[in-house]
């Protein structure tokens, strides 16, 4: 199988961080079918398959990419020096054009 082109290498190298730490955990064996199954589920859940190519969810891409590459902390100090209650709206606010949560 090959990768989509809609993957990135942010979500693959998130997802190799998330089997690393699961495989590493002092609780978890390669042994028992129950930790080799919750690890199958992760990747699982990481990947969608369409015709033997292998693509990642739109949404945990673009989640992967924001906490990446995005600096939360000068954001929301810029938000607080505009407008102080912009973080407590965007907080407990859902998103209006999408039906969305609230960001937290």
């Amino acid at each position: 199988m090959c990768l989509s082109t809609s993957s990135s290498q942010s979500s693959i190298d998130d997802l190799i961080e998330q089997i690393k730490l699961s495989l590493t955990q002092p609780g978890c064996s390669y042994k028992r079918k129950k930790d080799v199954a919750q690890l199958i589920s992760t990747i699982k859940r990481s990947f969608q398959i369409r015709s033997e190519t292998i693509a990642f969810s739109e949404l945990d891409a673009l989640r992967l990419t924001l906490t990446k590459f995005l600096d939360v902390a000068p954001l929301v100090l810029r938000l607080e020096e505009y407008d102080t209650s912009l973080i407590d709206y965007y907080t407990n606010t859902e998103v209006p054009f999408s039906k969305g949560t609230a960001w937290r």
